[in-house]
């Protein structure tokens, strides 16, 4: 995206880097895809995107992103996990929503490819990430982070107990988490 402006790094784009990568781009589209939005959280942090500005670094995302692949199929690994990647610039907005400020303790519970984590980061928060996706978790360390690897849902069990946040900042919660259906109590309990 640095080296070529004005290039789109379209569907065709992912599947002819998906054949050269691994000689055929059956069943790895979404490697691909993730290691796009990995790549991009990497060049806006070092291209340093200003967020002192929102309106301008919105626009520059908006813009950015329209040149990224859509996903326009699902396998059954982001089906059963609900994986739904933030776009940047809705990312931004939930950044700016939760007023994150240099040195608060900021927790990513789902953090996917790092979308949101990212942009905390730059931000100034300290931010924590977690990811129980193998693929996903390992695209989180190559951005310097350190993510768990915990069932989201029971975070609360499993962080360790001096681990306390200022904010918790994630997509929204959907039907269902790892295959299993949330009964009513937990959705309840969750949304307490």
């Amino acid at each position: 995206m640095e080296a070529e402006p004005t290039s789109a790094f379209d569907n065709a784009e992912v599947s002819r880097l998906a054949r050269e990568l691994f000689g055929t781009s059956s069943g790895r589209a979404r490697d691909t895809y993730d290691s796009a939005e990995a790549g991009f959280n990497i060049y806006m942090e070092r291209v340093g995107l200003a967020l002192s500005d929102p309106h301008a670094a919105t626009e520059w995302l908006v813009a950015e992103q329209s040149r990224f692949p859509r996903q326009t199929r699902r396998d059954e690994v982001q089906v059963e996990f609900q994986q739904f990647s933030t776009p940047p610039a809705q990312a931004l907005v939930l950044v700016k929503a939760a007023a994150l400020r240099p040195e608060m303790k900021v927790l990513e519970p789902s953090a996917g490819t790092g979308n949101i984590a990212v942009l905390a980061r730059l931000a100034g928060a300290e931010i924590d990430t977690n990811e129980i996706d193998e693929r996903r978790l390992s695209l989180l360390s190559l951005q310097g982070f350190e993510p768990t690897a915990f069932d989201a849902e029971r975070l609360d069990n499993l962080l360790p107990a001096e681990k306390l946040y200022d904010t918790i900042v994630m997509n929204p919660r959907f039907s269902a988490t790892g295959a299993r259906r949330i009964d009513d109590h937990t959705a309840r309990r969750q949304n307490e």
